[in-house]
């Protein structure tokens, strides 16, 4: 789920709130700038691109396993974090659908109150 709130700087700030689907997030921490020459600028390119697809495809095939056995054993993980800067999420093991859904509708509400702030990733 999306919420929408105006931080204390008058700024309008989106979060996601809800159960994590996947195994792992893959995140990147940033491109290296190429140069201007073609062929140069397509091989740096293709060094920083195939191995994050690497690693979202593997993420992807972890879920595979992990989604049906959360779903079957109940246990999920609920996050909460900005979308502009995620930075270290808010997160909660839960032992079922229902108790997710409730902490996804707490942690929403307290979101839009300003009483739950964004984490400060560490450095």
């Amino acid at each position: 789920m999306m919420v929408t709130r105006r931080a204390g700087s008058g700024d309008w700030e989106t979060w996601r709130v809800g159960r994590r689907r996947l195994a792992f997030r893959p995140y990147i921490t940033g491109f290296a700038d190429a140069p201007d020459s073609s062929e140069l600028s397509l091989i740096i390119v293709l060094l920083q691109v195939v191995p994050f697809a690497v690693v979202w495809l593997a993420a992807l095939a972890a879920t595979m396993a992990v989604w049906p056995w959360r779903a079957l054993t109940g246990r999920w993980l609920v996050v909460a974090y900005p979308t502009a800067s995620p930075g270290k999420a808010h997160r909660r093991r839960v032992d079922s659908a229902a108790e997710a859904k409730q902490l996804v509708a707490q942690w929403s509400e307290a979101i839009t109150s300003g009483q739950l702030e964004p984490r400060v990733a560490a450095s």
